[in-house]
């Protein structure tokens, strides 16, 4: 389904014309996200939705800033959810108006929650590369009008976390709720796994280490953190 490419030139950093301001939709109240899981008894693709509900912790879904070519080998950054418990990839129709991708005709369903089934019409080739390395992929796409809601539903304090200075992150602005352009499936997401991981004792989540830099996923407390000796920080 995705083949990868070593060692490509870098093009210039460009940015898509009349891009939209993703942040606009940031003012409207939006629900909590939890993950859930649902099991496929029949063909075509299975994917895990976020729910809405109000629940004592947040489940912080690992997300990275990644390096999409245009139609003209333009590269244009864009925030993709990694999702290990999709079995497809996904990205919105705005991306691919964006970067006037070529659509290609798709007939395949998507099952969710509930059996919910959507039938994708089209699809496109992205081609994905690393902000830190020369990794680089090709992969196929499904498209949809949209992915998921705003990733995380609420801002999230992580200024007493402790991350490790330097650390190249996939997306520095974890942190703060945005839009989704791109899901990246399972198969993708054991692709780019490193073999480094980071945690740190309490209630924090996870800092792993992936080919389009360091994720951060995992559950937090929705209220004030649990207390943790200062020594305490991510190894």
């Amino acid at each position: 389904m995705c083949s990868r490419k070593h060692n490509s030139p870098l093009p210039c950093e460009s940015k898509p014309a009349q891009k939209k301001n993703r942040n606009d939709c940031n003012n409207e109240r939006q629900p909590q996200s939890t993950r859930t899981e649902q099991n496929n008894s029949q063909s075509g693709v299975t994917v895990y939705h976020t729910s809405k509900g109000r629940p004592s912790s947040q489940i912080l879904l690992a997300t990275a800033i990644v390096y999409v070519r245009d139609k003209y080998g333009q590269l244009v950054k864009y925030r993709a959810l990694l999702d290990s418990a999709s079995q497809g990839h996904f990205v919105t129709e705005h991306l691919v108006q964006q970067l006037h991708l070529r659509k290609f005709k798709a007939h395949e369903p998507v099952q969710g929650i509930n059996e919910v089934t959507k039938t994708i019409r089209y699809a496109a080739s992205l081609e994905i590369k690393s902000r830190f390395s020369n990794w680089e992929t090709k992969i196929e796409c499904a498209i949809l009008p949209k992915i998921t809601g705003i990733i995380p539903a609420t801002f999230v304090n992580s200024s007493d976390w402790g991350i490790p200075e330097g650390l190249m992150l996939a997306d520095e602005h974890f942190s703060k709720p945005d839009s989704i352009d791109i899901l990246l499936g399972a198969d993708m997401f054991f692709e780019v796994l490193g073999h480094d991981k980071k945690t740190r004792p309490g209630n924090y989540p996870v800092l792993q280490d992936i080919e389009i830099g360091w994720i951060i996923s995992g559950k937090i407390p929705l209220s004030a953190p649990e207390e943790v000796p200062r020594k305490s920080f991510f190894t």
